[in-house]
Parts: structure tokens; sequence; C-alpha cells
């Protein structure tokens, strides 16, 4: 009986143990959630400053560890849409029009899929889709691409109100 008594003794202690562990393990994801999102935010607002010193190369790079870290941290379509239509962006700046194009592509895709189709969140980054294509001339995609932002921007006439010339230019292309 004694042996009995002690196996079950000695699961019973491996089963307080490995419970013990796995609730520190699940406190602890709270954490890891925060190193995440302060890593992305890091490395976000590094590749905007580096933007701003016309390094774009360095902000390529601070954009592309903001998307791994949006995808490793579970951080959500949101993160990492930002942070890839930014990536897009600088991407565009150093002259890879297709990679750029696949990028806002992307991006856009994120952000209908969380915010919806014409959620005003989009609009800024077809417009900024729309320039690419007008900068590399294809200005028919370029026309479509701002045709598409117009709903979200007339939505809630952020354009108009707070950028009329921009909005004419959209309007315009």
């Amino acid at each position: 009986k004694s042996q009995v008594l002690k196996a079950r003794m000695k699961r019973s202690l491996l089963a307080f143990f490995f419970a013990i562990a796995l609730v520190g393990c699940i406190s602890h994801q709270g954490n890891w959630n925060f190193y995440y999102e302060s890593s992305y935010n890091h490395n976000y607002d590094a590749g905007l400053r580096a933007e701003q010193k016309d390094d774009f190369r360095k902000a390529q790079s601070y954009f592309s560890n903001a998307i791994a870290l949006a995808h490793r941290g579970y951080l959500g379509a949101e993160k990492t849409a930002w942070a890839t239509a930014e990536w897009a962006r600088v991407t565009g700046y150093l002259g890879d029009y297709e990679e750029s194009k696949r990028a806002f592509l992307e991006a856009i895709q994120l952000l209908e899929e969380s915010r919806g189709k014409n959620h005003p969140s989009i609009a800024p980054v077809l417009c900024e889709l729309g320039q690419l294509h007008h900068d590399n001339g294809f200005h028919a995609d370029a026309t479509a691409t701002y045709s598409r932002a117009l709903p979200a921007l007339e939505y809630v006439y952020v354009a108009e109100k707070n950028d009329p010339i921009g909005y004419a230019l959209v309007l315009e292309a």
C-alpha cells in the first residue's frame, strides 16, 4: 500500500507543479505581447524618422522589422497593414514599383478585412498606391485607384475639410 500511496502522491505533485508552470506561462503571455508591441512601436517610429531624413533603405529595414514583429506578436491586421503600407511607400521611393504595388495591395486587403471595404482608414493607402501608379506612368491605374478611394474620402469628408488641395488633386486624376 505504501508504494501505491507514494505513486499517487508523486503523480499529484507532478500535476500540481505542471499546473503552476502552465499558469505561470499564461500569465507571462501579456509580457511577451508588451515586448512585441513595444518593439513594433520602436521600429515603426524609427522607420518614420529614417524616412524623414531621406534614408529610405534604413526606413525600409525598420518597417520590415515592424511587419515581422506584428506577425510574431499577433498584434493584429491593422498594425501589420500600417507597417506594410509604410514599407511599400519607401520601397516605391527606392524605385521598386512592383514590390511597392504588391505591398500596398496587401496592406489594403488587410485593412479591408479588418475595417470594411469603404472605411476611411483605407483611403490614404489607396491614395499612396494611386500616387505610385501616377509617378510610374500608369495613369489609368492611378485614376482607377483614386476612384476607389473616393467613397471612403467622401464618407467622412476628411480630405475636403483638412486638405482641399489634395482632395482636388484626387478628383483631378
